[in-house]
């Protein structure tokens, strides 16, 4: 069997991160979709799915392994699970065209219309789906049935069972590798000659400009010289290793310091009374952790006075997404007196010192390192070309 590019290109870069991982498909989701090339009849894409069911545009590719451009045609395969014996009709709604079998025998060849009368007795009954999307405009597919004992409705989940004997299934293994390409963010600095569609893997770090008026540069020195202390679970590697690391750190972030803005950040004066009712308020330990410095469930604010300067904080709550358009952290729509008080609240957390001074920058080796290390790969800096040379995973 030939494997094709794309595995090739996952496999390595799991092999590079060194994770392996063994797919399989969860019991408890009734339905197996395959997506699969029309002009030769290759799979190009299986997964498990709660519904045989698909709404899409008919020109967009069906899923994430699916290359864009490609005719495609989808097949669905679960059982049918029937309560009592009755005489069943069914019904694929949608635009496009499909067919539908069920126990093996074919009951529709088109979409919207009702089969004739099916005995089906009570238990499991093997049943496929297949379906080809239109030219253009939206594609979609629905599956209903009714019986004497009840009227046309949409084959719920609970009415499903995942077929007995499964297919073979190497795609669940690429879906793993596509997830930890997109969670460790690999294809910012990694390219491949194929096509891979990583679209959710193209979120930006947060801007570089300006920076040297929000954050303060001893921190971003410890930041950038081990990334995972100070966040676990954050998707920034550490760039350098070795015993020079400290220094490029550095000197990277005395260079970033003198990168200010046009405007001076103006603030209220918080209360830090407020603030704290107002942390409670916002449920802010739903994802923050104020106490702790290594928690991965719950991203931490120790030392998060030592992070910012003066009233960047504030700004920061009250427009989280101005420097970093895909941050999860959501905007409360706080006015600026708000944002004050909870930033003077969480100025007095715990704060841990530093265990190793930082040693003085050289802002001019650290410009060099900004361009040619991989930062501009993850953050936009106006100005700066990006030098940055990786090797390809494929």
């Amino acid at each position: 069997m030939k494997v094709p590019n794309i595995q090739i290109y996952f496999t390595l870069a799991a092999l590079v991160m060194g994770i392996f991982y063994a797919g399989s498909v969860k019991a408890e989701v009734p339905v197996i979709t395959e997506f699969i090339n029309s002009a030769n009849g290759e799979v190009l894409d299986q997964r498990a799915d709660r519904l045989p069911a698909y709404y899409g545009k008919a020109e967009a590719a069906p899923s994430a392994l699916t290359p864009a451009g490609t005719a495609w045609k989808a097949r669905w395969q679960t059982q049918l699970v029937v309560q009592a014996k009755d005489d069943y009709h069914f019904e694929l709604r949608g635009t496009g065209s499909g067919s539908l079998q069920i126990d093996g025998k074919d009951l529709l060849g088109q979409l919207n219309e009702t089969s004739a009368a099916v005995t089906l007795a009570a238990g499991e009954h093997p049943l496929v789906i297949t379906f080809t999307p239109p030219k253009s405009g939206d594609a979609q597919l629905r599956l209903f049935w009714k019986s004497s004992s009840f009227g046309w409705e949409p084959v719920a989940a609970t009415s499903l069972k995942q077929p007995a004997s499964l297919p073979a299934n190497q795609h669940a293994l690429l879906r793993s590798q596509r997830q930890l390409i997109v969670e460790n963010n690999c294809n910012a600095c990694h390219q491949s000659e194929h096509h891979i569609a990583l679209p959710e893997a193209s979120e930006m770090g947060p801007s570089l400009a300006g920076i040297g008026s929000r954050l303060d540069e001893a921190w971003m020195a410890r930041w950038i010289e081990n990334p995972q202390s100070h966040r676990p679970g954050t998707r920034m590697p550490a760039l350098f290793h070795g015993a020079d690391a400290k220094q490029k750190s550095a000197d990277i972030a005395a260079y970033l310091a003198t990168m200010k803005s046009k405007t001076a950040i103006a603030g209220n004066k918080g209360n830090q009374e407020a603030g704290a009712k107002l942390y409670k308020a916002l449920n802010c330990y739903a994802c923050h952790d104020m106490n702790e410095p290594g928690s991965i469930e719950r991203i931490p604010l120790v030392n998060i006075s030592e992070k910012y300067q003066h009233h960047a904080l504030s700004a920061f709550l009250q427009n989280p997404g101005k420097h970093h358009p895909a941050t999860r952290m959501p905007d409360f729509k706080l006015s600026k007196q708000q944002a004050a008080d909870l930033a003077s609240f969480l100025g007095s957390l715990k704060k841990e010192v530093a265990k190793e001074a930082t040693p003085k920058g050289d802002a001019a080796n650290g410009k060099t390192l900004l361009v040619q290390s991989g930062c501009i790969n993850c953050h936009e800096a106006p100005g700066h070309e990006n030098q940055a040379k990786f090797s390809n995973l494929a």
